[in-house]
C-alpha cells in the first residue's frame, strides 16, 4: 500500500478494484516518508476514506490475497521496526469467517498471523479519527487477536489501553532536553486517551441499544439486536418465521413513546383541541 492519497484517488477513479486486504496494509505499514504521528493519521484517514467509499466494488469471491510482512516482527504488540515492510501473498488458508459463518465484511478483514483488524491496528496506533471511521463503517469493536506475548482474546478498547500506559511510561522517563520526543510521547498520551474515549462512547451507545431491546422486544429478535435505534417511527423488517408477535406483514413496531412524553391518541387530542382554541 503506498500512502500517497492522490496515486490511490486516481487508481479508483480509473477503475481499480478492492482486493479485501487493503485497510489492513493502509494501517499496518509505517511509511518512512511519514515521521509526524499527526500526518499519517491524517493521510491514513483519507485514503480509509476513499477505500471504504469504494467498497461496492469488492468481491469476496476474487478475495485470494492476504497480508504478510517481510520481516520476523509477527506479533501485534511488538515494536514495529523501520524494515517492516507489507506485502501480499496467496491465500494459505481460508477465508475467516464469523461466529455465524458469513464471511466477514472488507471492513473487518482479518490478519491471519494474529487474527487483528484493522481496528485493532488504528487503536494500536493512536488514530482516534481512524478509528471513528472504521466503527461508522460496520467495524466489528468486540473482534480479538492475539499478541507475541501468548495474551489471546485482545479487543481494540484493552489494545488502546496498553498503548496509553505505554506512551504514559515514554513521556514519564524522557526529560526536556530532548524536545522533540517529549512532543511525541505527549501526542501519543493524548491521541490514546481520544482512541479509548471513542471506543467507550461506542460500547455505550450499542448497550443502550442492546437495554431497549432486551426490554421493549419480543423474544428472539436476533435481527432487531443489532440494528436497533432509537428515532421513532422507524419499522424494522423481520423474518415472519422468527418471531411470535407479527403484525401481519412481518413488521415489528416498537412500541416506544414519543419523545415528547404522554400516549399518542393523548398527543392528538391535545393537538385537536389547540387548533379549536385558535380558530384552526
Amino acid at each position: 500500500m503506498v500512502k500517497n492519497p492522490e496515486l490511490v484517488r486516481l487508481l479508483l477513479q480509473n477503475g481499480a478494484i478492492l482486493m479485501g486486504q487493503e485497510l489492513l496494509a493502509l494501517i499496518m505499514e509505517k511509511s518512512k516518508l511519514i515521521s509526524n504521528p499527526i500526518e499519517e493519521e491524517n493521510t491514513n484517514l483519507e485514503i480509509a476514506t476513499m477505500l471504504l467509499d469504494h467498497e461496492h466494488t469488492y468481491d469476496v469471491d476474487n478475495d485470494i490475497y492476504e497480508i504478510y510482512r517481510w520481516s520476523n516482527n509477527l506479533g501485534l504488540l511488538g515494536a514495529s521496526l523501520p524494515g517492516d515492510i507489507i506485502g501480499l501473498r496467496v491465500r494459505n488458508m481460508a477465508l475467516p469467517r464469523d461466529s455465524s459463518g458469513a464471511r466477514l465484511s472488507y471492513v473487518n478483514s482479518i490478519y491471519s498471523e494474529n487474527m487483528s483488524t484493522a481496528l485493532h491496528w488504528a487503536s494500536h496506533k493512536s488514530q482516534p479519527s481512524v478509528v471513528r471511521l472504521l466503527l461508522e463503517r460496520g467495524a466489528n469493536i468486540d473482534a480479538v487477536a492475539s499478541g507475541n506475548d501468548g495474551v489471546r482474546d485482545i479487543s481494540p478498547l484493552k489494545l488502546a489501553k496498553r498503548t496509553l500506559v505505554k506512551a504514559k511510561n515514554m513521556l514519564d522517563e524522557l526529560n526536556a532536553s530532548d524536545p522533540d520526543w517529549h512532543e511525541f510521547a505527549e501526542i501519543r498520551v493524548s491521541k490514546a486517551k481520544e482512541t479509548i474515549s471513542i471506543l467507550n462512547k461506542h460500547y455505550a451507545k450499542r448497550n443502550a441499544k442492546q437495554h431497549l431491546v432486551d426490554q421493549m422486544g419480543p423474544p428472539n429478535m436476533k435481527d432487531l439486536r443489532t440494528t436497533a435505534e432509537l428515532p421513532r417511527g422507524r419499522r424494522v423488517t423481520a423474518n415472519t418465521d422468527d418471531y411470535s408477535i407479527q403484525d401481519g406483514d412481518g413488521v415489528i413496531r416498537k412500541k416506544i413513546k414519543s419523545y415528547l412524553g404522554g400516549k399518542k391518541h393523548t398527543r392528538r387530542r391535545i393537538k385537536k383541541s389547540s387548533k379549536k382554541k385558535l380558530g384552526v
